[in-house]
């Protein structure tokens, strides 16, 4: 269970400016309750050093790569570097996500958000908001898309169903599929196999942004360990049967996405089994049913 904010933008900005202080400030204070880290992408401008950041920016621009990454185990609302890369890291396109981690699921650098395959060229940037009972099924059907590509599945790195829902996606991907089409036949799979489900998730790339609302009605139930969790920090808004909604907010100059938890102002519903597909190039938001097509 997470929350989530994603941009595309003409021109590149802040998360601050992408927000809004007002809404940034509401959205920060949600990582009383997800705290188990926060991780942030996004797709750098020209005059934005990335190489500033303690990640693995520097890195994968040696490599070509043109998307940053920076992720922590520390609560979004009490690590500094997060007020700093929300005030400095600036991009025409971005993915924010505040973690709290499902039961079982411990916190540490391989299972923070957002994945990533850091393919020069083909590069993608994953988030996940939601649960998956894995079941082998699924696991055999990823294999057998690897196989088909001629390629040997990479090994998980982490222990979490978000890293393995994005490895379904890249599966598809490797045998032919464009991102958003990987995207609906990886959830498509995910329903068939392992209902019931919540995977609302964004995936990210240098030329698009893919936002799925995929909760299929569910609300969130709370273990006896996070009804204690929830007692401490307090019950933010909508999270209890709003919990797996997704917002959306447009103007001529930018697209913003995010979880639940915002004040309504200024922010419409997407409906659930729902797909966005956002070109970074123009903006230009096409919409497509997940299930039933």
């Amino acid at each position: 269970m997470c929350r989530f904010v994603a941009y595309a933008s003409w021109q590149p900005q802040t998360l601050i400016d992408v927000m809004g202080a007002p809404d940034l400030t509401e959205f920060v204070e949600l990582s009383r309750l997800h705290s188990d880290g926060w991780g942030a992408a996004w797709l750098p401008s020209s005059d934005d050093d990335s190489t500033h950041w303690e990640s693995d920016a520097k890195f994968l621009a040696d490599k070509g790569v043109r998307l940053a990454r920076l992720r922590s185990t520390l609560s979004g609302r009490s690590d500094p570097r997060f007020a700093d890369y929300a005030g400095t890291a600036r991009g025409q396109a971005g993915l924010m996500h505040f973690r709290w981690a499902s039961s079982g699921m411990a916190v540490n650098p391989a299972n923070q958000h957002p994945f990533a395959s850091f393919s020069s060229g083909d590069e993608a940037v994953f988030a996940h908001n939601g649960h998956i009972g894995w079941v082998p099924g699924l696991t055999q059907a990823g294999r057998r898309q690897w196989r088909s590509a001629g390629m040997a599945a990479p090994r998980w790195q982490g222990t979490t169903d978000s890293e393995r829902y994005f490895w379904l996606i890249r599966g598809w991907h490797a045998v032919g599929a464009s991102w958003p089409e990987a995207v609906i036949q990886t959830c498509r799979e995910i329903r068939r196999l392992a209902r019931p489900c919540t995977i609302n998730s964004v995936l990210m790339t240098p030329q698009e942004l893919i936002v799925v609302h995929a909760a299929a009605g569910m609300q969130p139930r709370f273990s006896e360990a996070e009804l204690d969790r929830v007692a401490a920090a307090g019950l933010p808004r909508d999270h209890t049967e709003s919990y797996y909604n997704v917002l959306t907010r447009r103007s001529p100059q930018q697209v913003v996405v995010a979880s639940s938890g915002l004040s309504s102002q200024g922010w419409e519903q997407v409906p659930d089994e729902t797909m966005l597909v956002i070109d970074l190039a123009t903006l230009a938001v096409a919409t497509h049913t997940i299930i039933g097509q």
